[in-house]
């Protein structure tokens, strides 16, 4: 297995990388974030990303992970302005579904937005939701087992450049320097 763990300097995403280095079918382990890991670690490869992940889809195709492990977590949202929290969650999120990996996700309860968009993106194809009951840590193993067995990467023709869609259609249609319109 080889491994991608976002969030790599948090407390659940060093903890993680390094339990995952006791694991011996664990072939390759890569850590992003935009802060060092709080544990020492000695097979974990960190990569220093902005808050956005841009990188993600690179280090994917070049590392040749079969699983990303998303543990960039923003617990309490007070700690941070709104632009940042729209960085991790929205941006982070489509970086992590450009990449298309196969993903398990667990929504926060409290978000109704939140859960809203993971459903509709699991009735895609794009993840798979957990619920309470899969975190179960045996039942949890099961899933990602099932997960990893699936053949290629998730096909779910979400089109993620749809801002830089209507950027162009909008340039296409500015006035033109002569103050006629553009073709």
């Amino acid at each position: 297995m080889r491994v991608l763990v976002t969030g790599l300097g948090s407390f659940w995403g060093s903890h993680l990388a390094q339990k995952l280095e006791t694991m011996p079918d664990v072939e390759m382990i890569v850590g992003l974030d935009t802060h060092e890991p709080r544990l020492p670690l000695e097979r974990t490869e960190f990569v220093k990303a902005d808050s956005n992940y841009s990188i993600l889809d690179r280090i994917v195709r070049a590392t040749e992970v079969d699983t990303i492990l998303h543990t960039h977590l923003i617990v309490d949202s007070t700690t941070l302005p709104g632009r940042a929290m729209h960085e991790i969650n929205v941006i982070g999120t489509m970086n992590l579904l450009a990449a298309r990996v196969p993903a398990l996700v667990w929504p926060f309860a409290q978000n109704r937005e939140q859960r809203l968009r993971a459903a509709r993106l699991e009735a895609m194809g794009a993840l798979q939701l957990l619920r309470d009951a899969d975190l179960e840590p045996s039942r949890l193993a099961a899933l990602m087992d099932r997960l990893l067995e699936r053949p290629g990467r998730p096909e779910t023709g979400l089109d993620l450049e749809g801002a830089q869609a209507t950027a162009r259609w909008i340039d296409a249609w500015r006035p033109a320097a002569g103050g006629g319109r553009a073709p």
